[in-house]
């Protein structure tokens, strides 16, 4: 995915959401094959800098949970959505979250995880879970996120 691409993205509601909880070793509420495609995994503790994509010491837990999800489920090929609040501009977003996800695949794939198992997109602000109130710091935090979508369950390596 090149940046240049990431505005021209055309963005489909996805199934329900699961949420991640980086305490323990499987992600709550998926296990064996209960997976779908499309299906969303939101990880709420994967912080980054400040208008940046670098990550905050405190996602490294959440990381390897990821990671140890991706290495348990080897049929798994995943996107990686980053998103943003809408405070910037929207072309500043959507490079933003694009860099974020970018990282977080490029986290993934440097620790083992093929790079054919591996997609990244920005989605910028166009899909924000709470009101994006300039002034509510919660809510434009809670936008700021990294989601993993489930693009394939039957992958096999070659």
């Amino acid at each position: 995915l090149e940046v240049e691409d990431v505005a021209e993205s055309v963005v489909v509601e996805e199934p329900e959401t699961a949420l991640v909880k980086t305490k323990g070793k499987k992600i709550k509420g998926l296990a064996g094959n209960n997976f779908r495609k499309d299906q969303i995994i939101r990880v709420n503790s994967i912080y980054f800098d400040f208008d940046s994509s670098s990550f905050n010491q405190q996602s490294f837990e959440a990381l390897e949970e990821v990671y140890d999800f991706m290495v348990e489920n080897k049929n798994l090929v995943i996107e990686v959505g980053g998103h943003t609040n809408t405070v910037p501009p929207s072309r500043r977003c959507d490079i933003l979250s694009a860099s974020r996800a970018k990282s977080v695949a490029s986290y993934l794939a440097k620790r083992g995880i093929s790079t054919k198992r591996l997609y990244y997109k920005g989605y910028g602000k166009r899909k924000p879970i709470e009101p994006n109130d300039k002034y509510n710091k919660e809510a434009r935090k809670k936008n700021q996120r990294v989601e993993i979508k489930i693009l394939q369950t039957d992958y096999k390596s070659s």
